[in-house]
């Protein structure tokens, strides 16, 4: 296919009813024109709120917390840093 070929099915064949059509085509021209399952997966999911909303309350509660307490990390709202200084 040519690039003349995918603008029209682009713009006038393909549903926009949800993201995913559209999102691998943007996620392979990214990524220079090819990409792995687990590359494309990791753009689905950077786009999916609700996974992101679970995920980040999943760090929140179980991650963070027990790494916090031992003293390693500490957090401000959202900014999450690490307790030592200067690592490499």
């Amino acid at each position: 296919m040519r690039f003349d070929d995918l603008l029209p099915f682009i713009t006038e064949q393909m549903r926009m009813s949800h993201i995913y059509q559209p999102l691998l085509i943007r996620a392979l021209v990214d990524a220079g024109g090819a990409a792995t399952l687990r590359q494309l997966a990791h753009a689905f999911l950077a786009q999916d709120e609700s996974q992101l909303r679970f995920c980040e309350q999943r760090v929140k509660e179980i991650s963070l917390g027990v790494v916090a307490k031992h003293g390693v990390v500490r957090h401000d709202g959202q900014l999450v840093s690490v307790v030592v200084p200067d690592l490499t």
